[in-house]
């Protein structure tokens, strides 16, 4: 379909979009827990409440057959601890704010939330 759409000889289609980019970043980043996180069962997973909904809800489908337990809220107001293992946050925000990022990620990286 894509070589009938451009008339190219050759064309490759992805069908990675940013919701399913979104949901395979959080699985990944479920898998490789540090060790330390997995024995202690860190299962959280902050999502921004700025991030697209159809994102957000893909996320959703995708985190609780694998066990994992989104929390979703305001980054600006969000108190980060050990038991998160992953954070999403959609720059700029889902209606186009632009938000101070830079100590949402400094105290994430402190607490290893990748």
């Amino acid at each position: 379909m894509v070589i009938d759409l451009t008339g190219m000889e050759i064309a490759n289609a992805s069908l990675l979009d940013e919701s399913t980019a979104a949901a395979e970043a959080m699985s990944l980043l479920f898998a490789v827990r540090e060790r330390a996180q997995k024995k202690a069962g860190v299962n959280k997973f902050f999502v921004s409440d700025l991030v697209l909904p159809q994102t957000i809800d893909l996320l959703e489908t995708r985190a609780t057959p694998i066990g994992i337990e989104l929390v979703i809220g305001n980054e600006a107001e969000f108190n980060l601890s050990e038991e998160y293992f992953g954070a999403l946050l959609q720059y700029p925000g889902k209606n186009g704010q632009i938000t101070d990022i830079k100590s949402f990620i400094k105290e994430a990286n402190e607490y290893n939330i990748k």
